[in-house]
């Protein structure tokens, strides 16, 4: 008997928590579509931009390792650190500590 108590409170406590959680995804849902409605363009091109990164790093993923590129007989090693060390020096220090 007490048994049956505790699973019927886990059980409405299960369906509490399911019921809340509807009703978080749904205000998810609908502040979504607001923000989409009001800037349509930043939600297209911030779409845009998740799809190519996540194709380049799907792409990344599937292609087996890169051959030898184009630059490597005309680029020596020191000259390719040297133009990314002044690429780093010119981004600002917010996207420089996370490269």
């Amino acid at each position: 008997m007490v048994h049956e108590n505790r699973i019927e409170d886990y059980v409405q406590k299960g369906k509490e928590a399911a019921c809340e959680a509807t009703k978080q995804a749904e205000h998810a849902l609908e502040s979504t579509q607001d923000m989409v409605r009001e800037n349509p363009l930043a939600a297209t091109l911030t779409v845009f931009s998740v799809g190519v990164g996540l194709g380049l790093l799907a792409t990344s993923i599937l292609l087996p390792p890169r051959r030898k590129a184009w630059y490597d007989d005309y680029v020596s090693e020191g000259s390719r650190r040297q133009i990314a060390d002044s690429v780093m020096r010119m981004l600002p220090e917010s996207i420089r500590s996370r490269v």
